[in-house]
């Protein structure tokens, strides 16, 4: 859990990391999760940006398969307060529907933990899809 942070949070160019060179090593790490490897997609052509905000709903992403999106997520929107996160807003079977909220996708993928969120120093993190 504590790897997908700062993973996640390394990537993103304003924020203020304790130990500037862990930030180098981490940016070739992996995260290993569940058995599986996501590896972290620095060098990927990125098709979209999103600044992330509960009250955002994404249009049809259909012009996006196969193609890279990013979302940065302030630190003050990953807490249980979230009203998409009280409401779970998840949705779709074997894949997420991009009415899915972001958060709570990474809840439910057990990548976020919102214990974690508390004891980081960080202002967002960026997930790249």
């Amino acid at each position: 859990m504590n790897n997908f942070f700062d993973e996640t949070t390394s990537n993103y160019s304003d924020i203020k990391e304790e130990s500037p060179e862990k930030s180098v090593q981490k940016k070739e790490s992996s995260i290993k999760k569940n058995n599986k490897t996501l590896k972290s997609h620095h060098n990927c052509h990125v098709s979209e940006r999103f600044l992330y905000h509960p009250d955002m709903e994404l249009n049809d992403l259909t012009p996006f398969i196969s193609l890279y999106i990013q979302f940065i997520i302030e630190k003050k929107f990953l807490t249980k307060n979230n009203k998409n996160v009280k409401k779970n807003k998840i949705y779709g079977t074997d894949d997420y529907t991009s009415n899915s909220d972001v958060v709570c996708i990474l809840l439910h993928m057990g990548m976020l933990s919102l214990s974690d969120v508390k004891k980081k120093r960080f202002e967002a993190i960026e997930v790249t899809f």
